[in-house]
């Protein structure tokens, strides 16, 4: 016997959103994640709905398109069944949107500095914002709390071409190229 679906009064089960990046750099997200099948998803962005979608056979569904805001966005979902029942909301996520590339200060040493036989091994630092990666020569160096850091460099004889990249959590690069000059 088939359930009337006008006497059906249970909400669905909250939606389940797939993991979103803390933070991006790309102005547009695409979002997936499950819920009960033949349900409509109602996606909110700090309070407001954004966009509906409908599960498929199997309580998937995707939004290929979301336009994030600038800075902090805080995302939800909601389903609702043929009867008309909402669910609660989905664990909310908070993603960042971020278009700006870290700031990269290189405090010691100055570009195109000389170095003698006693210093073939420098120290290089500088400051960076906090959570950002930095890398020298493609090496990873680790970053303190308030984006300070500081690592050995050996040089080779003559010059010594140095890359030292940035990146930030959204994946905002900024990148410096510097010159060591060591004599022995």
């Amino acid at each position: 016997m088939v359930e009337d679906i006008n006497q059906d009064n249970i909400p669905p089960s909250p939606p389940q959103i797939n993991p979103l990046p803390e933070a991006t750099n790309s102005a547009i997200l695409k979002m997936e994640g499950e819920a009960e099948q033949e349900t409509e998803i109602a996606i909110f962005m700090n309070g407001q709905e954004v966009k509906r979608a409908m599960t498929d056979s199997e309580g998937n569904f995707t939004i290929p398109h979301i336009d994030l805001l600038e800075e902090e966005n805080n995302i939800f979902a909601t389903a609702t069944d043929l009867a008309g029942n909402e669910s609660q909301e989905s664990t909310r996520q908070i993603i960042v949107l971020d278009q700006e590339p870290p700031e990269l200060e290189i405090k010691e040493p100055q570009d195109n500095a000389k170095f003698t036989s006693e210093e073939k091994e420098i120290t290089i630092s500088g400051k960076t914002e906090e959570n950002a990666i930095i890398s020298i020569n493609e090496r990873k160096i680790v970053v303190d709390l308030n984006g300070e850091f500081e690592t050995p460099y050996s040089l080779s004889d003559g010059a010594n071409a140095v890359i030292i990249v940035a990146k930030d959590k959204a994946g905002n690069k900024v990148k410096k190229e510097m010159t060591f000059n060591y004599q022995p």
